[in-house]
Parts: structure tokens; C-alpha cells; sequence
């Protein structure tokens, strides 16, 4: 599989980062696939240029990203909702 080179350098400095293990490696890769890829590289190359490698803050980041687009929410006020005027 070849990688994206956006994503090269980040995945090069996660990899000197965790060592010899695969799980960071495996989760990055999964949120690669489970998120849009725009929204996905933006936020890794932000994380590269802070040195970044909390996968836990970086998936926030990334639902951060794509909040807007894609978790759209009507809220319908039932009565009792409302405040007394």
C-alpha cells in the first residue's frame, strides 16, 4: 500500500516516537480510513509541525474538524422547552 506523502513524515517521526510498537501504527491507519482524508491530513500535518503524538488528541481534532460537516443536529423544542416570558 503506498502512503500519501503528506502523511510520510508524521508517520515516520510516530514510528521513531512508539518504537518497535504496531498498535499507534495500526490506529493511525484506521483513522485514515475512517475519516474524511482532507479533514484527516490537515489535522495530521498540524500534528506534525507541533510534534504531536497523542492519537487520542489527534482524533478529537479531527471530530473537531469535521463537526460541522457531518454531525448536524435539529433540536425541536417540545413543550416545557421553552422559557416563561
Amino acid at each position: 500500500m503506498q502512503i500519501d506523502a503528506r502523511l510520510s513524515g508524521y508517520l515516520q517521526m510516530l514510528k521513531e516516537h512508539v518504537g518497535d510498537r504496531r498498535a499507534p501504527l495500526r490506529r493511525l491507519l484506521a483513522m485514515l480510513n475512517d475519516y474524511p482524508r482532507d479533514a484527516f491530513i490537515g489535522t495530521v500535518e498540524l500534528a506534525a509541525q507541533y510534534r504531536l503524538f497523542d492519537l487520542d488528541r489527534l482524533e478529537r481534532m479531527v471530530l473537531k474538524r469535521i463537526a460541522k460537516d457531518y454531525f448536524l443536529f435539529e433540536v425541536e423544542s417540545t413543550p416545557g422547552d421553552e422559557p416563561d416570558e
